[in-house]
Parts: C-alpha cells; sequence; structure tokens
C-alpha cells in the first residue's frame, strides 16, 4: 500500500505498478467467486437479462470491466460497461438450427456442426454430469454400438459384455423417451479411442461459453444496435453492477484498507452550444453521386446536401454527375459491382474528385459496404 501512496503523490515505480496488478487480480478473484465469465479485466454474469441474441446461436453478453487508477481524487475504481460474445446456452440442437439458419435438426450440416461444438462443455440428463464435446459419433444413434457391461461374469471371473446401439441403451435399459436421436450422430465426452456417446436431446451447453470466431456482417449490426445505452440507462447499469459485486465483503481489499463507494465521482463540467458556422470550413467543388440501384429522391437527397452545407458555411457546387449502376450488374457479386461502377466513373470523372456519395439499396447490413 506504501508503493501505491507514493503513486498517488505521483512517485510511479514498478513496485506501484505491481501494487496495482495484485489488485486487478483480487478484482477478478472476486469475480472469479461469483462464477462470473473472465476475460481480462472484464466480468460476465450468468443473467439472461444480460444477454441480447445477435444471430446464428450467438448472444452478446453484457458485462463490466473494472480496474483501479491512480486520479486526481486518489485511488479510484474504473469501471464502464463491456460486451463479449458467448454461445446460446440450452440445447445442442437448437443451437445448430440457429448456427445453420436451418429448420429442423434433419438439415444440419454434421460436418460443420462437428467444428463448431469441438470443446464446448455441456451437460447430459438426467444425471446433470457436466463434460467437454470431444466429436460426434460417425453413425447415427440407432446404429452407433458399444460394449455394454453385463453383472455376470465368464469363468476367469471378467464381466460379460453386450453390444448394444446407443438408441437400445438409453430406451431400455434407462428408460429415457428420445423423440428426435434415432437417426442423428451422437455426443462424444469422451477420448477418441474411449467414447462416451450420449443422445444429441439429452445434451444441454452450458452458460458463459465464449464465441470467439469473427462475426458476421448482420451479427455485428445487431450487436451495434442492441449494445446501444443512453447516459442514464449506462449509470444505472453500473451502479447495480456495484451494489450485485459488494467488494466491500471481500476481505483482500479490507485486509488493505480498501472500501469503495457506491456513488460516482461528481466532476464540475459545462454544456457547450453546438456551433451554428465552422471556423475555417472547406469548400466542395469536385464530387459526384454514386448511385448502386437505390430507390430514392437523389435531387432532392442532393439539394438538402447543398442546403446543409452552406447552413454551416460550406459552400458545396452542384455534383458533377450522378452515376447510375448498369441493371445488368444489380445480381453479380458485391466486389464485382463495386469494380464495375469504378470503372464507369474513372472513365467519366476528369479528375479526382473531393468525396463521392455512395447510395446503398439496403438500409443495414449491406454486403456492398
Amino acid at each position: 500500500m506504501q508503493a501505491i501512496a507514493n503513486a498517488l503523490r505521483g512517485q510511479e515505480s514498478e513496485n506501484s505498478q505491481e501494487a496495482f496488478r495484485v489488485l486487478d487480480i483480487i478484482l477478478r478473484q472476486h469475480a472469479a467467486k461469483q462464477g462470473c465469465l473472465l476475460v481480462r479485466q472484464s466480468f460476465f454474469h450468468n443473467d439472461p437479462r444480460n444477454f441480447t441474441d445477435v444471430g446464428g446461436g450467438v448472444l452478446g453478453c453484457r458485462g463490466f470491466h473494472s480496474s483501479f487508477r491512480t486520479t486526481q481524487s486518489g485511488l479510484s475504481l474504473n469501471i464502464d460497461v463491456s460486451t463479449t460474445m458467448i454461445i446460446q446456452p440450452g440445447p445442442v440442437v437448437d443451437f445448430l438450427i440457429a448456427n445453420q439458419n436451418v429448420k429442423d435438426p434433419f438439415s444440419i450440416d454434421w460436418a460443420k456442426a462437428k467444428r463448431v461444438l469441438k470443446n464446448l462443455r455441456i451437460k447430459t440428463s438426467p444425471s446433470n454430469t457436466e463434460g467437454k464435446i470431444t466429436g460426434l459419433s460417425d453413425k447415427p444413434c440407432k446404429e452407433q454400438l458399444f460394449s455394454l457391461k453385463q453383472k455376470s461374469k465368464d469363468d476367469d471371473g471378467e464381466a460379460h459384455t453386450l453390444e448394444v446401439t446407443v438408441y437400445d441403451y438409453f430406451v431400455n435399459y434407462r428408460h429415457i423417451e428420445l423423440r428426435y436421436s434415432a437417426d442423428l450422430p451422437c455426443i462424444n465426452v469422451g477420448k477418441p479411442k474411449r467414447p462416451t456417446y450420449f443422445p444429441i436431446e439429452l445434451c444441454t451447453l452450458v452458460s458463459l461459453q465464449r464465441y470467439t470466431k469473427a462475426l458476421s456482417t448482420f451479427q455485428r449490426s445487431s450487436l451495434v444496435e442492441k449494445s446501444r445505452q443512453k447516459p442514464q440507462e449506462r449509470m444505472r447499469v453500473l451502479s447495480d453492477a456495484l451494489k450485485l459485486n459488494n467488494y466491500d465483503a471481500e476481505p483482500m481489499l479490507r485486509s488493505c484498507g480498501i472500501s469503495i463507494n457506491n456513488n460516482f465521482t461528481q466532476v464540475e463540467g459545462r454544456v457547450l452550444p453546438a456551433p451554428r458556422k465552422l471556423v475555417d470550413p472547406t469548400k466542395i467543388e469536385r464530387w459526384a453521386v454514386v448511385n448502386f440501384s437505390a430507390r430514392c429522391d437523389i435531387r432532392g437527397l442532393v439539394r438538402d446536401l447543398i442546403k446543409c452545407g452552406d447552413m454551416k458555411g460550406i459552400h458545396i457546387d452542384a455534383p458533377f454527375d450522378v452515376f447510375e449502376e448498369n441493371a445488368q450488374n444489380r445480381r453479380a457479386p458485391p466486389i464485382v459491382r463495386v469494380e464495375k461502377m469504378f470503372e464507369q466513373i474513372q472513365s467519366k470523372l476528369p479528375g479526382a474528385p473531393q468525396f463521392l456519395l455512395c447510395l446503398l439499396p439496403e438500409r443495414k447490413n449491406s454486403d456492398l459496404y
């Protein structure tokens, strides 16, 4: 704590940096004890109210980032909202249907499913035991055989074994009703040479498992839209996070003599009026409109743009031209459409434009963008 006290006086050192790392580790340990998902200094609680569906079996999970910092007012806890991506918890089949955007389990691409499921944690019913997926069975549940040990023994004292299918074992020996697993692969939670198979409908994905693959354009757009928060809502979320984590009950922090106020630090500020005119506005003389088959009033749009610029002191000349997309290119791949348009622009423009105003046909999630 002496190193932190020195840091607060402006005397930073390796010892003070080490001390802050220790405090941050205490925060991580405190979150781990509450069952949080830890991503560096960000913590995510297993609360469905914090989940938002972004499509493809992926959820945005809202949590918070927290770490200690030195500020002018002393030692402060820096806390802010944070978001990570997690696998949709629940039945494995429901996740695969959403992930592959298919209608039913019988339309699933099982080669893709095997790759996406590998190393995910599941719980199996009715025993409620947890395991890690190592693969899928080569055959459907009603055909996949395994050796079932019998109570009877042979002359050498070895238990007899009986070859049964996974489906027969669970239906006839465990008396568990299976509605749709018979024709689907089994989940393997054992080792490659010693597999342990379960019918897929008895398997449920555990919550708070990170999704680390790249998001699609649609998923990114959905995440941005659904993660947007107004300042007051953001403050409420952070205040609730502080109360929920109850840092003052952490014995390690108490032993360091640290207590955390549940209220935000108050600072004085001013609200500045929006500028009416720009100090040194530029002049737009060379520009053009590029229309990728968007249905809109282009003349009205240009007129409004010139009017808005004039209100801010920006003089905007009329556009050199409006380049309309060739109707034959509308069904071409996005890259081809853009390249064809550039060829058209370069053949007609006298020189490099200051900017091009591109109009896209879709309001959201446009592949052209």
